[in-house]
């Protein structure tokens, strides 16, 4: 229908664009949902190999950048090229691209977003900074919680489900790492997750 086939006018057309838009946001929102499922019920199967972690943070950020280019936010990476994990290449490309969309999403203009992959020790950290509207100090203990959303961005009708952090932990610990988040409300965030360099 959107190619013109069925005669639609501008107006129609600026209809089906909003059905496909809340069509994709339903789609994104049951897949994560499923996943949580999945995750809970320990019936996620990882296909392990070689993974390129500076790679797969690249692509997110590639992905992120007209987002971030229409907030006026500016988006970096900063890596010391460190070795391939052995993990699940698709679940890994999840959670950077998780983390570094939600970065841009609570980031406002003239902000910035840095993504940094880095060795450590027998694996590396993936951190995703940015300079967005933070998290208050006392609801960071529920900030992994799936559905949970900050104060900061309900008070600022930021829309989102509250699954991407609570996905990204799982993705993460199911690798056998750890994910850690520091906020000043205001300020920003910073979000790391560790991996090994083996499993």
């Amino acid at each position: 229908m959107r190619d013109g086939e069925a005669g639609l006018g501008a107006s129609g057309r600026q209809y089906l664009g909003v059905i496909r838009r809340s069509t994709t946001r339903l789609h994104a929102l049951v897949e994560d949902l499923l996943l949580i499922a999945q995750i809970e019920a320990k019936r996620i199967d990882l296909t392990l190999a070689p993974v390129d972690v500076q790679a797969l943070a690249s692509r997110s950020i590639e992905s992120a950048r007209p987002a971030a280019t229409e907030k006026g936010v500016s988006l970096e990476l900063i890596t010391d090229h460190p070795p391939d994990v052995v993990a699940d290449s698709i679940r890994i490309a999840q959670v950077t691209d998780n983390l570094v969309a939600n970065a841009v999403k609570f980031t406002n203009e003239g902000g910035s977003v840095t993504v940094s992959v880095e060795a450590d020790g027998d694996g590396l950290l993936l951190r995703v900074a940015d300079t967005g509207i933070g998290i208050p100090r006392e609801e960071h203990g529920q900030i992994f919680s799936r559905f949970f959303r900050a104060s900061t961005a309900t008070r600022q009708a930021i829309p989102g489900p509250g699954l991407g952090l609570a996905i990204s932990r799982a993705l993460v610990e199911q690798h056998g790492g750890t994910t850690t988040l520091t906020s000043r409300q205001g300020e920003g965030t910073d979000v790391t997750g560790s991996l090994r360099t083996s499993q």
